[in-house]
């Protein structure tokens, strides 16, 4: 039950998305109903979408940094419950054709920190895993030799020099996919498949396609818009799009859900601002509001 919740809140990434407006921030609610609240809506964490207000700069391309953030502090049963502390960072080149970096944390329950690496000048993805242990004997190798060492073992430089610290425990880093997979010219994240969509000329019944990769494999995000929609949300009235995202493809708790299903509502204006969104999986359904 608390995998398939903390699954859901991983979902809760894209609904946070937005044109992208240097320096732009929206927070949003969320909110639980099933077995775990026996049908009663529960509010269970607050996630917020920022976007930095400069461009960075990586691997020689400047980039749109997307952080959305998933926190349950706020909310003491259920961080009791299932303590979520979750971000997902998303870089996103500045002419907006390709990603170059997602970083995944979960700080909750389940310590979790990986990254995808998207090698352009050599068309790959490569999923890494990193895990910081506070004590790890390393007397038999110098550090000289464990540089070498793990360089073997393809870690890209610059992830040595950002994340190896031998004060704070030297770390450990796995190949989590399954190598490295080869990905072309317009190939994204689903944070940024999300921007993307919404910076479209969005036609009812008409379905948008978008390869990402989740440095596992390469497949199909598709939105189709279903249908227009006046929505009140939190005491304000929005004219909105209503848009099915396809789980066919997606992996983890939806695989486990016969009749799990990823909607998102966004304003029928120019910056398709999404002010509503919601996660249905086989143990209830989440939502995520516009404050």
């Amino acid at each position: 039950m608390k995998r398939f919740i903390l699954g859901c809140l991983f979902y809760l990434t894209p609904a946070c998305a937005l044109g992208i407006t240097l320096g732009e921030r929206l927070e949003y609610q969320v909110v639980y109903n099933g077995y775990a609240s026996s049908f009663l809506d529960w509010e269970v964490a607050d996630a917020s979408f920022t976007v930095n207000p400069t461009l960075v700069a990586f691997a020689q391309e400047h980039a749109y940094q997307l952080l959305v953030e998933v926190d349950s502090s706020a909310y003491a049963l259920a961080d009791t419950l299932f303590k979520a502390r979750f971000s997902y960072k998303s870089l996103l080149n500045a002419s907006k054709t390709r990603n170059l970096l997602v970083e995944e944390k979960n700080n909750g329950t389940r310590l979790k920190h990986k990254v995808v690496w998207f090698d352009w000048q050599r068309h790959f993805a490569q999923l890494f895993k990193i895990r910081r242990k506070k004590k790890i004997n390393t007397s038999w190798m110098s550090s000289e030799k464990r540089w070498v060492v793990l360089k073997n073992e393809n870690i890209p430089e610059w992830l040595l020099q950002n994340y190896t610290a031998p004060k704070l425990g030297v770390p450990y880093f796995r190949d989590a996919g399954k190598g490295r997979i080869p990905i072309e010219e317009g190939i994204v994240d689903q944070l940024s498949a999300t921007y993307l969509f919404r910076t479209q000329d969005i036609v009812l019944g008409k379905r948008y396609d978008f390869p990402i990769c989740t440095g596992k494999k390469v497949l199909t995000y598709s939105l189709t818009v279903d249908s227009e929609k006046t929505l009140k949300v939190n005491g304000k009235k929005w004219e909105t799009y209503e848009v099915t995202i396809n789980t066919d493809n997606l992996p983890g708790v939806f695989q486990r859900s016969d009749d799990s299903h990823l909607k998102v509502w966004i304003t029928r204006d120019a910056q398709h601002i999404p002010v509503l969104f919601e996660v249905g999986v086989k143990y209830g359904v989440f939502t995520v509001s516009l404050k």
